[in-house]
């Protein structure tokens, strides 16, 4: 999957709001510093930089999305971390689970139609 596909299943996997527009106009606003949560902002730069270097239209591979938060999800984990963040990044990682599983699900479905 590219990670613009990964922004836009991410976005109906989580509570929060991560797209503010189109997946472009959500990574523009991301590097900008401007996307309107700042601790899913921070979320999505990480998996961009790490996993997609910045492009739309790279392919991300699970594994790699889930890891790239490892560095963030230390950070909030320490003594003077974002609890907040801690549990808005345990539910990223649970959401990247989900849309990895649900375009496999829609693979094997086109397969079979």
């Amino acid at each position: 999957m590219t990670f613009e596909d990964l922004l836009r299943r991410l976005d109906g996997r989580c509570a929060r709001a991560v797209l503010c527009g189109t997946a472009a106009q959500t990574w523009d606003r991301v590097t900008a510093g401007e996307h309107p949560d700042a601790l899913m902002g921070q979320v999505l730069a990480t998996l961009g930089q790490w996993c997609a270097r910045g492009r739309l239209q790279e392919p991300v591979e699970r594994s790699a999305a889930v890891n790239a938060l490892g560095p963030l999800r230390l950070q909030y984990m320490a003594d003077d971390g974002a609890p907040e963040g801690l549990r808005l990044v345990d539910q990223v990682v649970q959401a990247i689970d989900a849309a990895f599983d649900d375009e496999v699900l829609d693979r094997a479905a086109r397969r079979d139609a």
